[in-house]
């Protein structure tokens, strides 16, 4: 997911254990449910929609060690496209509002006009495994090991070609539908005073199809799926609430046209 991210919509999240204390118990399960409106479509009963729900716990380890776990769906309504019959544009809105790159799209006009118009050939529903482990024993400084895994559930090459009129030769078909990452963070897990640092380290790689591409992270490979590489992170104090944070990520294709990208960003942050 993209950090900037702000879905409309309904959230609802429930600990079912911290409810009942003043204190985060070591045990503490939640359970996030959500429903958020995408895009509505006009006189018809088609407007998209995402559904999400993520249960899991956060526990406290013997010695000086915390882990957290989370399992994920997110279920996507109504966001595959379907193409016009002969002379018709009743379709049309099936068109995402909005992309970025590495999903596969095909020509929803009938026939082919002269301004394009695509539409999303996979549905998803993305299944999310979450999890993380970290040590403090040189408190202050952590040491946190994060997994992500996602699988995108809704791919059916088969209900794909037949809803797109294509033959089992539709070459741009991507079936790469997993994604994952590991990151290793050292430091402060959150850098709010002079002095206090944090350096991380991560490899990603987005399959094209795994997850929707209009959403995710917008500076790894400047957006978008089919991408794999690593990112390499810091960040430092320079007085309360302001620290300075460097990223470099470098990425590369991995099914589509070669295309290789490296990034770096440098931000000065201030909270007040």
């Amino acid at each position: 997911w993209d950090e900037d991210l702000a879905f409309d919509g309904v959230a609802l999240k429930v600990n079912p254990l911290r409810d009942l204390t003043e204190s985060a118990p070591d045990f503490d399960p939640f359970l996030t449910l959500g429903a958020f409106p995408l895009q509505e479509v006009e006189l018809s009963q088609k407007d998209k929609w995402l559904y999400g729900a993520q249960a899991g716990f956060n526990a406290r380890l013997g010695g000086s060690s915390k882990m957290a776990f989370a399992v994920a769906y997110y279920d996507y309504h109504n966001i595959e496209g379907v193409r016009n019959t002969l002379g018709s544009s009743l379709l049309d809105h099936t068109a995402p509002q909005f992309v970025q790159k590495g999903n596969t799209l095909f020509r929803l006009d009938n026939p082919i006009g002269t301004t394009p118009l695509y539409g999303l050939a996979s549905d998803f529903n993305e299944l999310n495994l979450t999890a993380s482990i970290a040590n403090y024993s040189y408190a202050p400084t952590h040491i946190i090991l994060t997994l992500d895994y996602v699988k995108n559930q809704g791919f059916d090459e088969q209900e794909i070609l037949q809803r797109i009129g294509a033959s089992s030769a539709f070459p741009f078909l991507n079936d790469d539908v997993d994604g994952s990452q590991v990151k290793l963070t050292v430091g402060r897990p959150v850098v709010e005073r002079r002095g206090e640092w944090q350096a991380s380290f991560a490899y990603k790689k987005i399959g094209g199809n795994a997850v929707l591409d209009a959403f995710t992270d917008s500076d790894f490979h400047l957006g978008g799926t089919d991408a794999k590489g690593w990112i390499l992170g810091g960040a430092y104090g320079l007085a309360l609430d302001t620290w300075l944070s460097v990223r470099y990520i470098s990425t590369d294709e991995i099914k589509n046209a070669p295309l290789g990208i490296d990034t770096l960003q440098i931000d000065l942050n201030a909270k007040f």
